[in-house]
């Protein structure tokens, strides 16, 4: 995967989402092929349409409440090819 760096800014974080076009609109929102990648939430949904439904994002927050005992991250995983987890969502 190549990103543009630092990633942790709004165009680093969308272009390590799957995406034919990035733009930048408004001067701070960036789309990826027409959707926002503003928020877990809109990632979540881009990686879910690029993967039938086999992608999630999670904010690290929620995946360590979620996710915490070995055996139940396993189970958590285990229908999803891709998991991006946000540590810090701008």
């Amino acid at each position: 995967m190549v990103a543009a760096t630092p990633t942790y800014t709004q165009l680093g974080m969308a272009a390590l989402l799957p995406h034919e076009r990035l733009a930048l609109t408004d001067n701070i929102t960036v789309r990826a092929d027409g959707i926002s990648t503003q928020g877990t939430p809109n990632r979540d949904k881009i990686l879910k349409a690029a993967t039938e439904g086999k992608a999630i994002a999670i904010q690290a927050e929620n995946f360590h409440k979620e996710v915490s005992p070995l055996y139940k991250g396993r189970q958590w995983v285990a229908p999803y090819q891709v998991v991006y987890i946000y540590s810090n969502d701008r």
